[in-house]
């Protein structure tokens, strides 16, 4: 009984603090018996590709928008490795990204951000023989980072991933007016989304950030700084010391750790966080100097760039607990704490 409530509380607090999906249940008759599960599902949905086998990656679990693409990106290899054709089906296993409307004419989220990895539909694929449904949850097999794993970009990005053209032309227009003939640092500064997830990198306190950035400034003679974050008080932060220095994307920015259930702020608003987060990327594939925490935005974007001689300084404050409840209140005491005591250091 004790563990029963317990579980109510830790799943009570868990959804106080992050985003789920808008979409909740799966529309298709075919796929209603399919459950969250351990192992993969093996379907015979009908008699077309009787000498095909489909595998379709579906997502059980949060994430932002490259975790679920690395994740993707390693069940493509456990597809090629059943000699299987990956399919990804966000729109019957929708992610947090998906709007109850269609977005560029279809409510597979996958599609509105990338090019399809596959010549099947989804509609044909569910009339097929021989189908493989996943489970939808990471294994001990997948790469925790980009890093750890450079068969999974080198190959598996560069042969199925196309980011959509609009994207890339935005990346584009916005570089040409700010980056263009200027020296550029950049800035990736996480906040509230991530500094209290359990089991993840901690953060840089804002103290820690603007003493790199202003170690960075004085060696480096930079024009401009690049800032990505999704708190809006460090931005403002930002603003007031660096003031005209300071670049950065009209993205959507807020003080707390649910950002994707702010529905009035605009329209179609989480497909455009996910939009924001791929622009950014490629904005920041774009420099050579980069300030960060550890995150897939900025190790992607540093495999993006080709750039061996890409500048990372990865600001490492450890991790954060496993245990849910602390975890979502350590960052705050650690950084309120002495250094002697266990608190952050100021300068990393």
């Amino acid at each position: 009984m004790l563990r029963f409530f317990k579980k109510k509380i830790i799943k009570f607090i868990v959804n106080k603090v992050s985003d789920r999906p808008l979409v909740q249940s799966i529309n298709h008759p075919k796929l209603k018996d399919i459950k969250k599960s351990s192992e993969n599902y093996f379907k015979s949905f009908g008699n077309k590709n009787p000498d095909k086998t489909f595998y379709v990656i579906r997502i059980n679990y949060g994430g932002g928008i490259f975790s679920i693409l690395l994740y993707v990106l390693h069940q493509i290899k456990v597809a090629e490795s059943m000699n299987a054709i990956p399919i990804i089906d966000m729109e019957n296993f929708p992610t947090k990204y998906n709007q109850l409307n269609k977005i560029k004419k279809t409510l597979n989220s996958w599609l509105y951000y990338y090019y399809p990895i596959s010549q099947y539909s989804l509609e044909e694929v569910y009339e097929s023989k021989s189908v493989i449904i996943n489970t939808g949850i990471p294994t001990v097999a997948m790469p925790k980072s980009w890093k750890d794993d450079t068969e999974i970009f080198t190959t598996y990005f560069k042969k199925y991933i196309k980011i959509r053209k609009e994207f890339i032309r935005a990346g584009n227009i916005f570089a040409k007016k700010n980056f263009y003939k200027h020296k550029i640092l950049g800035v990736h500064f996480r906040g509230k989304g991530m500094y209290n997830a359990p089991n993840h990198p901690f953060t840089p306190t804002p103290t820690q950030m603007i003493n790199k950035v202003d170690e960075y400034l004085k060696k480096g003679k930079f024009d401009k700084i690049f800032l990505v974050t999704a708190q809006k008080n460090y931005l403002e932060i930002f603003k007031k010391r660096y003031g005209n220095k300071l670049c950065y994307c009209d993205s959507f920015r807020v003080n707390t750790s649910k950002a994707f259930h702010h529905h009035d702020a605009r329209l179609n608003h989480r497909y455009k966080m996910g939009r924001d987060s791929v622009v950014e990327m490629l904005l920041l594939s774009k420099i050579s100097t980069l300030i960060c925490s550890r995150s897939n935005v900025s190790e992607l974007s540093v495999l993006l760039s080709g750039n061996k001689n890409y500048d990372v300084c990865e600001i490492w404050n450890g991790l954060n607990t496993k245990k849910i409840i602390l975890g979502l209140f350590l960052w705050d005491i650690k950084r309120i704490l002495p250094e002697f005591l266990g608190g952050f250091k100021k300068n990393v």
